[in-house]
C-alpha cells in the first residue's frame, strides 16, 4: 500500500458522456480537493488513462489537500486495481440513461463507437479469442482500451450482437453496455469503497446527491459544491433507434443499477 490514511485518492469512473465532467467540476469548488481531470498532464497519459502508479503516488504524497480526485474514464475496467493499490481510496461510478448517452456520443464522435465495436469483434472472430486478437487490436490503442479484461460472457454477447452490421446508434449503446457492465463484473456493487451515482438524480437533486457523495468520502459539504449542477441535459433529444436485443440488455443493466441504489443504506 502506498499512502497514509490521511490522504484519500478518489477515482471518478464510468462510461463516457455520463456526467462525469460536472462531477469533477463540483470538486473544484472546494479547497479541500485537488482535482486532476482529463486534461491533467501530470496525472494522465494519452487516451484519458492514468500515468504509472508511481507518478500518481507522487501526486498524492505531494498534494497539500486531503482529497485528491482523478478522472481516468478509460481505466474504469481497472477499478479493482486502483482500489487495491491506493490505500484509503474510493471510486465514484457515474451512470446515465442509455438514450442520453447514445445521443451525446453520436454528437461528439458520430460512428466511432460502431467502428470500434466492429473492429474488436471482427478480430476476435478472425483469431478465435480476444487474447489471440489483442496484438492486432492493440495497433489501434483506443480500441485496445475496450478490449482489455473483457468478461467471457460479454464477449459472447458482443459476437452475437455483431453477426450483422450494426448502426451507429447501436454501436454507442453496445459501448454503454460494455463499459457499465464493468461495475458488476468487478463486483463494485458489493464493495463499500465504491459509490454508484445516477446522473439524473445527481442533476435533479444536486444538494442531496452531493451530500451523499461527501458523506461517502467523509468530506465536508458546502453549498458551493452543488451550485453548478443543472438538469438541462436530461432527455433533450428523442430516443435513438437501438437494436432490440441490445436495448433489452441495456434495460436489464439499468434495472440492476436501480436495485443497487434502492438497496443502498
Amino acid at each position: 500500500m502506498f499512502f497514509s490514511r490521511k490522504k484519500r485518492p478518489i477515482f471518478i469512473l464510468g462510461c463516457q458522456r455520463s456526467g462525469t465532467t460536472i462531477g469533477v467540476k463540483l470538486f473544484r469548488e472546494s479547497n479541500q480537493f485537488e482535482v486532476h481531470g482529463e486534461g491533467s498532464t501530470a496525472a494522465m497519459r494519452r487516451y484519458v488513462r492514468l500515468r504509472p502508479f508511481c507518478d500518481i503516488q507522487r501526486i498524492i504524497k505531494q498534494s497539500r489537500k486531503r482529497f485528491v480526485v482523478f478522472k481516468p474514464l478509460n481505466d474504469s475496467h481497472r477499478a479493482d486495481e486502483l482500489l487495491e493499490h491506493f490505500n484509503n481510496s474510493r471510486v465514484i461510478w457515474f451512470y446515465r440513461n442509455v438514450f442520453d448517452v447514445v445521443n451525446s456520443a453520436l454528437v461528439k464522435w458520430n460512428n466511432t463507437h460502431q467502428q470500434t465495436v466492429s473492429f474488436i469483434t471482427d478480430n476476435i472472430r478472425k483469431y478465435g479469442s480476444v487474447d489471440a486478437a489483442m496484438p492486432v487490436i492493440c495497433q489501434k490503442p483506443r480500441a485496445a482500451i475496450y478490449a482489455e479484461r473483457l468478461d467471457p460472457q460479454i464477449i459472447e454477447r458482443l459476437l452475437e450482437w455483431t453477426t450483422k452490421p450494426i448502426s451507429a446508434e447501436t454501436g454507442s449503446a453496445i459501448m454503454w453496455y460494455l463499459r457499465n457492465s464493468i461495475f458488476f463484473d468487478l463486483t463494485l456493487d458489493n464493495d463499500k469503497r465504491a459509490l454508484l451515482v445516477k446522473y439524473e438524480d445527481f442533476a435533479t437533486s444536486p444538494v442531496s446527491e452531493v451530500q451523499r457523495i461527501c458523506k461517502f468520502l467523509k468530506a465536508p459539504y458546502t453549498d458551493a459544491l452543488s451550485q453548478l449542477i443543472r438538469s438541462s441535459s436530461i432527455g433533450k433529444s428523442s430516443a435513438p433507434q437501438i437494436a432490440p436485443d441490445v436495448l433489452s440488455a441495456c434495460e436489464q443493466l439499468t434495472d440492476r443499477f436501480s436495485t443497487v441504489l434502492e438497496e443502498a443504506p
